[in-house]
């Protein structure tokens, strides 16, 4: 793009503000929230507690409003937003290597809710953490190999993708099982196995949870997805290979919303599904696009869309697809994290994980 393009998700959780000459005045009159933003083209967002979006809009450089569908009692709702330029500045977290904070091959990445980064070290056969500063803390893993599923205990043979929640629950691709571990890296057990059957695997890929703990696993090799409660019994089964609705051609990577919506990157049919929590298929989503190039690896903070491609593009996208922001990466990117604060992107060709910081600021009502 030729001129930069500012993308602002502003939060309103404290009275703390960290980019408040972004957005000033905000005000109540009616159902009419107001405010003064110093940036046209931002796009702000109320959520009610539970990150489920109330309306949404684009900023304008003066007379900004938002009008709610009905009066409602707005104690306690959230106004969103964030700022990533086109232009982007990146910290570099990795390199090669086997030594601690040293990759080969870097795929999926999760931050969980203490801000810690959890990268899958591919071709290390592990799982390196770090904190919210980027500081390596520990690593987990190690290379095995075995057709028993718990005879591996907490080693891995190409791991792919990684949730964490209450537990730690780690795809280990080659191995055709997923690997369940406490939040310390110790090892409690395994399930999947290689095979077609419900609750069997072939080359599994990515993985996510959503708010009660269940969760979806991209089952690339057999093209569809599986649903497991947390404890790996099997809750259903999705879809099947071909190129229409509940078909797929190597999904890569899965994400889950606040409204237990599941999104899935369909890598060679290049596009996105959208389907809810039952395996009901809702949408493809096109971001305005007549379809998304190889896209890879997908995800969700509060209703907002990430999404990296193959071709080295972040999209950014509101759910209801009104609002898209695309920026050109000077990398290959594999995976993506949203959080309030930054955008990881993995890196496998240059086996680092990129962090973005994101232009924010925060207020209460």
């Amino acid at each position: 793009m030729k001129k930069n393009i500012f993308f602002l998700i502003f939060f309103l959780f404290s009275i703390v503000s960290f980019s408040a000459h972004l957005i000033e005045d905000v005000k109540i009159n009616g159902n009419t929230i107001t405010y003064s933003a110093k940036k046209k083209g931002l796009f702000i967002c109320l959520y009610d507690k539970d990150g489920k979006k109330i309306v949404s809009c684009l900023s304008q450089a003066e007379n900004n409003s938002m009008e709610l569908l009905k009066t409602e009692d707005i104690k306690g709702k959230r106004l969103i937003a964030i700022d990533v330029n086109d232009q982007i500045d990146k910290k570099k977290i990795g390199g090669h290597g086997v030594d601690q904070g040293r990759f080969n091959y870097p795929s999926g990445i999760f931050v969980d809710y203490f801000s810690r980064l959890f990268v899958v070290d591919s071709m290390n056969d592990r799982i390196q953490v770090f904190t919210g500063n980027d500081l390596f803390s520990f690593e987990f893993g190690g290379f095995g190999w075995s057709t028993s599923l718990n005879d591996l205990k907490g080693r891995f043979n190409r791991p792919s993708d990684i949730v964490v929640g209450r537990f730690v629950y780690v795809v280990d691709t080659e191995n055709h099982r997923v690997a369940k571990f406490d939040i310390d890296g110790n090892f409690i057990s395994a399930f999947g196995g290689n095979g077609s059957k419900d609750g069997e695997f072939y080359l599994p890929k990515g993985i996510c949870m959503d708010l009660s703990g269940d969760i979806y696993i991209a089952d690339t090799e057999n093209d569809r997805i599986q649903k497991f409660d947390g404890n790996g019994n099997h809750i259903l089964t999705l879809g099947s290979f071909g190129r229409g609705i509940k078909q797929f051609n190597k999904p890569k990577y899965t994400a889950v919303d606040n409204d237990y919506d599941l999104y899935v990157t369909d890598y060679r049919n290049n596009r996105v599904h959208l389907y809810d929590r039952f395996g009901s298929f809702k949408k493809f989503l096109k971001f305005g696009k007549s379809f998304v190039k190889r896209p890879l690896g997908i995800s969700v903070y509060n209703n907002i869309i990430a999404v990296v491609t193959s071709d080295s593009k972040l999209i950014i996208s509101s759910k209801d697809e009104s609002y898209v922001k695309e920026i050109k990466l000077d990398f290959k990117p594999e995976d993506v994290q949203l959080t309030a604060g930054s955008v990881f992107i993995s890196c496998p060709s240059e086996n680092c994980v990129y962090r973005i910081d994101l232009e924010r600021a925060e207020y209460v009502f």
